[in-house]
């Protein structure tokens, strides 16, 4: 098994990907209504470029993986920085540590895509989907929203 989606490839594309406003704003809204990972939407998208089909399996497993990890560190220093922000009166050298901050961020944003790229291993006759174009961004919407409605059940 091979990893052909190669992290510093995708990390390239999610830099420039993600410089568009538009792009942006939908991939944040997705991230705050419905508990999106950004990584996995820009990972999809990638796919999606290449033309390799993430399956339904795979996309829960990414999906339930990459957000526990979130969780954990991404989000957590997220956090931190926004607390930080609120309170930086009272913070000597806020600039610096915010600046620190946002990178140990940025970091992790490449640590789990770099998770994402490992956990896509598969012999590279499994990479190409039998469609032209698959669409793996549209199918976790779905699995986003049908997620959003289980938990409010």
């Amino acid at each position: 098994m091979t990893n052909l989606i190669e992290p510093t490839e995708l990390w390239q594309f999610s830099v420039t990907s993600y410089q568009q406003d538009e792009l942006q704003n939908e991939l944040l809204g997705w991230q705050n209504s419905y508990d999106g990972n950004v990584n996995l939407a820009l990972f999809c998208l990638y796919c999606d470029d290449l033309t390799i089909e993430i399956s339904d399996q795979e996309l829960t497993i990414l999906h339930n993986y990459i957000s526990q990890f979130s969780r954990k560190f991404t989000q957590a220093i997220r956090v931190n920085r926004e607390t930080f922000k609120q309170q930086k009166a009272q913070i000597n050298h806020y600039e610096d540590i915010r600046h620190h901050l946002l990178e140990a961020e940025l970091l992790f944003e490449q640590q789990e895509q770099s998770l994402l790229c490992d956990m896509m291993k598969r012999d590279a006759a499994e990479y190409r989907a039998d469609v032209s174009v698959p669409n793996n961004w549209g199918r976790y919407q779905a699995l986003l929203i049908h997620t959003s409605n289980t938990d409010n059940k």
